[in-house]
């Protein structure tokens, strides 16, 4: 899901992601690996799996040689014992449901008696 989410959030293209001035600086043969800008903007634009690890062997092993598979059913049974909280408030729900409603009505001549 990271990485969709991550894919999803498409490739900003702008003076400051391009960094024109940077690639004039740096020569042949020189990195980039090194400039803040780099630095600044390594983080937001690399995807970091969760389910795997990504460490030694030995540290694997120090971290208890958990598979994918268990690192999962962990993160599911955390979410599942988090409150969720509502990202929109029941009249926005009910104002997306009436728009869904119309829409149905408009498309097929009736509803489909999916919403309550």
């Amino acid at each position: 899901m990271g990485y969709m989410d991550r894919f999803r959030r498409g490739i900003d293209v702008n003076a400051e992601t391009i960094a024109a001035d940077l690639i004039k600086e740096v020569e042949p043969g020189d990195t980039f690996l090194d400039s803040m800008h780099t630095v600044q903007h390594f983080r937001q634009e690399m995807w970091f799996p969760t389910l795997l690890h990504r460490g030694t062997w030995d540290a694997w092993l120090d971290f208890g040689r958990r598979s994918p598979i268990a690192v999962a059913r962990e993160q599911v049974d955390e979410y599942l014992s988090e409150d969720l909280v509502p990202l929109i408030d029941d009249d926005r729900v009910r104002d997306v449901d009436r728009v869904v409603e119309e829409a149905e009505d408009a498309l097929l001549g009736h509803t489909t008696g999916i919403l309550p």
